[in-house]
């Protein structure tokens, strides 16, 4: 599918959503409008849309995102569930330090700009709190309440102690911010991820990553993005490129569109 070229700002701003559908931006992620959105739909809306979605990217109109079996594919509905609009997130890496750029931060800005998460927890293996009061907890088993996602921007040295107090914890999904694994070329590093999935998987917690930007959701309340809109919007977009998304959805918010489901996957 040929590119949409260059965006450029519009003489007159659109105050609704006008993006085509299936629209491809800079060769890097793919636009197609999703309805309905999260709120007042099945599981299985949202398995649907991401199907079609898929299948617009690949080429593969056939292809579906979840199993057919009956009760894989609850679990799987479920999982995107939890993914999208988890009712509680723990963020492992955040630095009481309120000046300069740190990926934990970086998410903790975002989900508080959406402000629709429930319950939402910080970590540092030092402890404290951040200037506004917030705790941070040493670790997962410090934190008072469930925790169902999980969002890691820890170095790769310390993520299978963090994998372990996950599964402790009963954490559902597991974002990994944290980079420096496989995609390094390093024998070493490549094991390392693999022992973290086969974790994962013994476990049956859904992995999001590594070394990716992650999910943005308006109405799910999850996002790595401090100023995107929080409006829910009618656009869900799949980019392999987290810069990519990030300036699709800032660009749209410019041009009055508003985003539902936006996945980085790296």
């Amino acid at each position: 599918m040929p590119s949409a070229g260059p965006l450029k700002p519009p003489s007159n701003p659109p105050t609704h959503n006008t993006a085509p559908r299936g629209a491809v931006v800079n060769g890097g992620c793919h636009i197609a409008s999703i309805e309905p959105s999260l709120e007042g739909t099945t599981v299985s809306d949202i398995s649907t849309s991401l199907d079609t979605l898929l299948g617009r990217l690949l080429g593969r109109p056939d292809m579906t995102l979840v199993p057919s079996d009956s009760s894989r594919r609850a679990d799987a509905q479920t999982a995107l569930r939890t993914a999208f609009a988890p009712s509680s997130i723990a963020i492992a890496g955040v630095s009481p330090r309120t000046t300069g750029w740190g990926g934990g931060q970086m998410f903790l800005r975002g989900i508080r700009n959406l402000n629709r998460v429930p319950s939402l927890y910080c970590l540092n293996p030092r402890g404290g709190e951040l200037l506004d009061g917030t705790p941070l907890y040493q670790s997962l088993a410090d934190v008072p309440g469930p925790v169902e996602s999980l969002i890691s921007a820890v170095p790769a040295s310390a993520i299978l102690g963090l994998i372990d107090d996950a599964i402790a914890k009963g954490v559902k999904v597991v974002h990994l911010f944290t980079a420096g694994f496989g995609e390094t070329g390093s024998t070493e590093r490549a094991d390392l991820e693999t022992e973290v999935l086969r974790r994962l998987h013994e476990a049956g917690i859904r992995m999001i990553g590594p070394n990716c930007m992650g999910l943005h959701s308006t109405r799910g309340g999850v996002s790595w993005m401090e100023e995107g809109s929080t409006t829910p919007g009618r656009v869900g977009m799949l980019s392999q490129s987290g810069m990519n998304a990030s300036e699709v959805v800032g660009e749209g918010v410019r041009r009055g569109i508003n985003f539902s489901n936006v996945a980085s996957f790296g």
